[in-house]
């Protein structure tokens, strides 16, 4: 494995974990992705794209997650 491989496969462990995170908080507050959708303003192809690690997930998810569970959102 060189270098890059290895950084690569850092790279996408990250995502993973940071997708499993943003899922298990999603469903720690009972709330299916269109709600959370809804009430954050984030388009739901943009959520789902996070939670799939698709897409890298901003720290701004998980703080409007932390948002509707203090019902600021």
């Amino acid at each position: 494995m060189t270098w890059v491989d290895n950084k690569d496969f850092k790279h996408q462990r990250d995502i993973q974990n940071e997708m499993t995170t943003l899922r298990k908080e999603r469903m720690k507050l009972g709330l299916s992705m269109s709600e959370v959708s809804r009430r954050s303003g984030v388009p739901f192809r943009t959520w789902q794209k996070w939670e799939l690690g698709t897409r890298r997930t901003p720290d701004l998810a998980f703080k409007l997650l932390k948002g509707i569970e203090s019902n600021i959102y």
